[in-house]
């Protein structure tokens, strides 16, 4: 968000009800605290229900609260019903996820389909921290390879390739 200058306020930490998921929620307080972002940045820190069938109530709860950026936690289906819930509100926030098969995973862009997946999770503002191996032709991970080492390049990083594994 610094280097694309883009304000860091309204944040939301989103995670699912497991203990993987309230461990993560701790995770997000202690990263966003160690990034420099002041605790009243933090506009929602919210655990949903991991059975949930609709993330409609949540993206709902993040938009009223004025959250612009959103670090979201869960699996495959929690980033399908996220997306879809998003796209059903026209909210579109800048969004961190966090886990290996969530919204990077080829699986959520199939689950989407490729109209629903390109106008949300593979639309610029949607940074995953998510596996997706170079070899899959998977269009957000091929785009953001490319921006990422052309910045890795300008900060003089020595980062030329990057590997990826799908477990």
């Amino acid at each position: 968000a610094r280097e694309s200058n883009i304000p860091i306020e309204g944040v939301a930490l989103i995670s699912y009800g497991t203990t993987a998921g309230s461990f993560i929620k701790g995770l997000f307080e202690e990263s966003v605290e160690r990034a420099g972002v002041s605790r009243d940045k933090i506009v929602m820190n919210e655990i949903y229900s991991a059975k949930a069938e609709d993330l409609r109530p949540v993206a709902l709860k993040a938009k009223a609260a004025g959250a612009k950026i959103v670090m979201f936690g869960g699996g495959v289906e929690h980033a399908i019903l996220w997306s879809k819930a998003c796209f059903g509100l026209d909210y579109y926030p800048l969004v961190f996820n966090t886990w290996s098969h969530g919204a990077g995973s080829i699986e959520t862009w199939q689950g989407l389909g490729d109209k629903l997946a390109g106008m949300t999770i593979g639309r610029p503002g949607w940074l995953t921290l998510s596996l997706a191996p170079p070899r899959f032709p998977y269009k957000p991970f091929q785009n953001w390879r490319g921006r990422f080492l052309k910045w890795a390049k300008q900060k003089e990083l020595g980062i030329e390739e990057i590997e990826m594994y799908h477990p």
